[in-house]
C-alpha cells in the first residue's frame, strides 16, 4: 500500500514553554511598550528607524530583549539616544527558534512520538521512535525494527528542550546588554538602520490640447521586512546615500506575506534641503504590514507649460550607414520645473496621458519615461516613443577620398510631416573625432563633442531638407 506523505507538525506544550526562562534576568520588551515610532525612508531600500520604548531598569547590568525589530536590521547601526546614565555594552540579533525545524534539530538523539492516522478506521496510532537526524531538514527516525526517512505522519515531542542557548523564542529579538547607573522605569530611545523598506516616486501627467501639463506625484512604500510598522511618523529622503556592504543577522525564511495596494492622499510639508538631499515630511502617521505595498499621493502641480519635441537622434553621420528607409521621429515632452508652485522632483517614472483628442474622448496613454532627480529650475525631457507622422530619410549624396586619413562627404536628410500643423524637429548628429562640418543648409549648435544639433521647421503636410558637407581627418 502506498502511503501519502502528510506535512509533519510539532506538538508543543504551552505549560512547558512558559516554564522556560529566556536567560537569567533577561526581560522581554514587546511592541506594547513602544511609545513613539518614526521612519526615515530612502529610495534605495534603506530606512532609519527611530523609536522609543518604556522599560524597567535595575542599577548595573540589564539584559533587554526587544521584539518587533526588523529582521533586516544593520546590527552595528544600533545606537541609543543620548543618556549619561545608560550605556550600550553589546547587542545581538537572535532569530526565532520556537519553530518546527529548530525544535526538531534540538530533539535529535531524543525519544519522540510518530503519530499516524489509519485511513480506513480514522483512528490514530502512536509509535515510539528516536530522532536520529535532521540533516538537510529531513527527519530520520529509528522505530526499533526499521529506520524511516522522512516518514509519513506527525512527529510529536515528548518534552521541550531545556538546554537551548539563549532559551526558546517565538519571535526574533534584538538583545541589548545595558549598563545603567539608575533603577526604575524610563524611556529607551533607539535608532537603527534596516534594509527591506524603501520608496519610489511615480507621476501621472495629463497633457491638454494647448500643451499645458498637470502633474500628480505619488509615492509607493514597500515593506519587505517581516515586521509591521504601526502608526509611524514618515519622512522620505530623495537622493542616494553611500553605503558599504555590511553583514546582517541570519534571516528567517520569509512566510507568506500580506500584500496590499492602496492609494491615499497624504498632506505633505514643503521639502527641506538637508545634507545635499531633500526631505519630505508627511503629516499624520503610516502603518505598513509585512510585504505590503502602499501608495500615497504627495503633491500636485497644475498648468505647467510643456513642449512636444520631435527628435531624430544620431541620424546625421560623417560616413555611410544611414538608413535607406524612412525612420520615425522620437516624440519627446519637455517642461521646466519652475514657477510659484515648483518644488524638487524626486526621481521616478512619469506616465503621460494625452487629452488633445476629440471632445468627450478619454485621455490616451502616450507613454512613460524615467525622470532623474530634478531641482527647482531644472529641465525635464521625456522620450515617450515614436511619432509616426513625422519621419525622415538620410542619404549620402557625394563622397571624396582626400588621402588615406581624410575624406569629405555630402549628406541629405529629408523630413516629412503628415500632421495638419507645422512641427519643430531636432536632428542630432553622431560625428567621429576629427570631423568638421564645412557647409550646412541650416546652422547647427554643438550639444556636445561630436554631437551637432539642427533645429528645423517642417510645414504641415510638407517636407524640409537638410544638407551638410563634412570633412573627417583622422
Amino acid at each position: 500500500m502506498i502511503l501519502h506523505r502528510s506535512l509533519l507538525v510539532v506538538t508543543l506544550s504551552l505549560a512547558g514553554l512558559a516554564a522556560l526562562p529566556l536567560s537569567a534576568q533577561e526581560r522581554v520588551i514587546g511592541l506594547e511598550a513602544r511609545q513613539d515610532l518614526g521612519l526615515t525612508v530612502y529610495q534605495n531600500g534603506l530606512t532609519q528607524v527611530d523609536e522609543v520604548r518604556w522599560l524597567p531598569l535595575v542599577e548595573g547590568e540589564n539584559r533587554i530583549s526587544l521584539t518587533g525589530i526588523s529582521n533586516q536590521l544593520v546590527l552595528d547601526s544600533v545606537t541609543l539616544g543620548a543618556a549619561d546614565d545608560l550605556a550600550l555594552v553589546s547587542q545581538s540579533y537572535l532569530p526565532a527558534n520556537l519553530t518546527r525545524s529548530e525544535l526538531l534539530k534540538q530533539a535529535v538523539g531524543q525519544r519522540v512520538l510518530l503519530i499516524r492516522d489509519n485511513p480506513e478506521t480514522g483512528e490514530s496510532e502512536q509509535l515510539d521512535a528516536e530522532l536520529l537526524s535532521m540533516a538537510d531538514g529531513m527527519p530520520v527516525l529509528d522505530l526499533g525494527d526499521r529506520i524511516e526517512i522522512e516518514p509519513a505522519g506527525r512527529i510529536a515531542l515528548i518534552s521541550l528542550p531545556r538546554d537551548v542557548p539563549g532559551g526558546l523564542r517565538a519571535e526574533p529579538a534584538l538583545t541589548l546588554t545595558l549598563d545603567s547607573q539608575r533603577k526604575g522605569s524610563g524611556e529607551l530611545p533607539l535608532t537603527y538602520l534596516t534594509d527591506g523598506l524603501g520608496w519610489q516616486a511615480s507621476y501621472v501627467a495629463r497633457l491638454s490640447e494647448e500643451d499645458r501639463l498637470s502633474l500628480v506625484a505619488s509615492v509607493t512604500l514597500n515593506n519587505q521586512t517581516d515586521v509591521a510598522f504601526q502608526d509611524a511618523g514618515l519622512r522620505l529622503v530623495a537622493g542616494e546615500v553611500a553605503r558599504t556592504q555590511m553583514p546582517r543577522p541570519a534571516m528567517l525564511r520569509a512566510s507568506p506575506s500580506m500584500v496590499a495596494d492602496s492609494s491615499e492622499e497624504q498632506k505633505m510639508g514643503a521639502p527641506v534641503s538637508r545634507t545635499d538631499r531633500y526631505v519630505y515630511t508627511l503629516d499624520g502617521t503610516v502603518s505598513l504590514q509585512p510585504g505590503e505595498q502602499q501608495q500615497r499621493r504627495l503633491f500636485a502641480l497644475q498648468d505647467i507649460e510643456a513642449d512636444r519635441l520631435y527628435r531624430f537622434d544620431g541620424l546625421a553621420t560623417a560616413g555611410g550607414g544611414q538608413p535607406d528607409r524612412p525612420v520615425s521621429a522620437g516624440l519627446h515632452l519637455a517642461f521646466d520645473n519652475n514657477g510659484d508652485n515648483a518644488q524638487p522632483l524626486p526621481a521616478g517614472t512619469i506616465r503621460v496621458y494625452d487629452r488633445s483628442g476629440e471632445k468627450g474622448e478619454a485621455a490616451l496613454f502616450a507613454g512613460e519615461a524615467r525622470m532623474d532627480h530634478t531641482p527647482e529650475g531644472g529641465e525635464v525631457t521625456l522620450r515617450l516613443g515614436e511619432a509616426f507622422d513625422v519621419s525622415a530619410i538620410a542619404r549620402q549624396t557625394d563622397f571624396e577620398r582626400l588621402s588615406d586619413e581624410s575624406f569629405e562627404a555630402v549628406h541629405k536628410i529629408v523630413m516629412k510631416n503628415a500632421r495638419t500643423a507645422e512641427v519643430e524637429v531636432e536632428v542630432t548628429g553622431s560625428m567621429p573625432p576629427g570631423a568638421r562640418i564645412l557647409e550646412e543648409s541650416a546652422e547647427s549648435e554643438a550639444e556636445a563633442a561630436g554631437r551637432p544639433v539642427w533645429t528645423l521647421e517642417v510645414p504641415a503636410e510638407g517636407e524640409t531638407t537638410l544638407t551638410y558637407r563634412v570633412r573627417v581627418e583622422q
